[in-house]
């Protein structure tokens, strides 16, 4: 009898998505910052002896990010413990034609450390989680948020731009690299290790300019009490779409058409980007001011539902028709973010404020938002963005669709086949009672048999 042979297993080592490490200039929200030629301002310019060099330099912001988080996270990133951030320190010519380095503005990069070699560090450590995704996310976001550095150029030397007429430029090259560590690292496994250049310009041109700022609602109002008793909705809108922060923001809602009132307002978070995930905007609301009927104010704190999200039900307050938000002091939207209020009114006298047949400009409500806030170098703004509904009349509709799951199917006896009813445009008065409104499926019981 052969002996018997044994089975061998072996075991393949796992494999990881690739990590991505990106450098931007101003902020890491927004890809056109990462990209080759986006621009930054880097101070006071001042000719002297033919030269155009940055007299008073201010401190141009750079920032991170380490993808992994906008992939997934089933396990397809290797885990890190730690993770170490090495910037290369640009280096240019300044007015005396000596070789200079950039400098760490170390009131502001927290957790840099200049190694005195011409770069400059900071390390990040993972916070402890029992959740795998979470643990890895929070990493990812931590990075992003708490990466940025801060460099200032003292007497570079700016030259005439090639395209832009009476604007001055200079274009350096900036290189970040990363080295994590991964968690319970593995006997012979390596550090994770990437790399990103970025050739940025700074300019002599403002690019501090304005945020978009606009008002919105929700549509128009039917000519029915109810409808007019509701919560209309309005929104306020501000992005900061510069390349520089914003500060000292003050939000107005006091331009109001007098047959209406304020009822709430509601906040969520910051956005980044094109997403709701900052910080919550509650937590850096100074003061709300609200205007009533009689020309009186009062002031109230920010208020807040169990989710920590601003919610503020103005109707205990009295008849309020305006009010103005004070952000925190030191409160600063950066580039890329942006701030969303909800408001929200009803008429004061829904049954007296009728749709108007003879004078269609009595059917119009207009609502003024207004924001004002200053850029980095204290220039102040000031913005106005206004919107209108109409009053109209209620004409009652309802239309039924039928459709099949597959219409381009032909069924045969025997198949089963669902079909589906749908209301459609359909625009009811609440005012009235439809009694046992209801809808009836007609079919052929010699054809079909109804399957419930």
């Amino acid at each position: 009898m052969g002996k018997k042979q044994r089975s061998m297993i072996s075991f393949g080592k796992p494999k990881y998505n690739d990590y991505r490490f990106t450098k931007y200039i101003n902020q890491n929200l927004n890809e056109a910052m990462s990209k080759d030629y986006a621009e930054a301002m880097p101070g006071i310019v001042k000719g002297a002896d033919g030269k155009n060099y940055i007299e008073t330099p201010s401190s141009v912001p750079f920032a991170f990010q380490l993808d992994g988080m906008r992939g997934q996270y089933g396990g397809q990133y290797r885990q890190l413990e730690s993770a170490t951030i090495t910037d290369k320190l640009p280096t240019y010519t300044d007015k005396s034609g000596k070789t200079r380095t950039a400098v760490l503005d170390t009131t502001k990069s927290e957790g840099w450390v200049d190694n005195g070699d011409g770069t400059v560090t900071k390390t990040f450590k993972a916070d402890a989680s029992n959740n795998p995704a979470a643990y890895h996310q929070e990493f990812m976001t931590k990075i992003k948020d708490t990466s940025y550095l801060y460099l200032k150029f003292p007497d570079l030397v700016l030259e005439k731009d090639q395209t832009l007429k009476d604007v001055l430029s200079k274009d350096l090259t900036n290189t970040g690299s990363i080295v994590g560590i991964p968690a319970n690292r593995g006997e012979g496994e390596p550090d994770i290790t990437a790399e990103d250049s970025l050739i940025f310009r700074l300019t002599s041109r403002d690019l501090e300019g304005a945020g978009s700022f606009a008002k919105r609602a929700d549509g128009d109002v039917y000519d029915s009490t109810e409808y007019k008793s509701a919560n209309y909705k309005w929104y306020l809108n501000f992005a900061n779409n510069t390349p520089s922060p914003q500060k000292n923001f003050v939000f107005y809602d006091e331009t109001v058409d007098p047959r209406l009132k304020f009822t709430k307002i509601d906040y969520s978070r910051l956005m980044e980007g094109s997403y709701g995930i900052g910080k919550q905007i509650h937590t850096i609301v100074k003061r709300i001011i609200l205007t009533m009927e009689d020309g009186s104010t009062k002031e109230i704190q920010s208020e807040a539902d169990k989710d920590g999200n601003g919610l503020i039900d103005l109707t205990k307050y009295g008849t309020v028709v305006g009010w103005r938000m004070e952000m925190k002091d030191d409160f600063v939207l950066k580039s890329g973010q942006g701030i969303r209020l909800n408001t929200y009114t009803s008429f004061k006298d829904p049954e007296k404020t009728r749709y108007d047949e003879n004078d269609a400009t009595k059917n119009e409500f207009k609502n003024t938002g207004r924001v004002t806030y200053q850029t980095q170098s204290n220039v102040a703004k000031d913005q106005t963005s206004d919107w209108t509904f109409k009053l109209i009349p209620l004409k009652e509709s309802f239309e039924i669709s039928k459709t099949t799951d597959y219409n381009d199917v032909r069924y045969t006896d025997g198949e089963n086949i669902r079909f589906g009813l749908m209301a459609t445009k359909v625009v009811l008065d609440p005012d009235k009672n439809y009694g046992d409104l209801r809808i009836i499926d007609l079919y052929d019981p010699n054809t079909l048999k109804v399957d419930f």
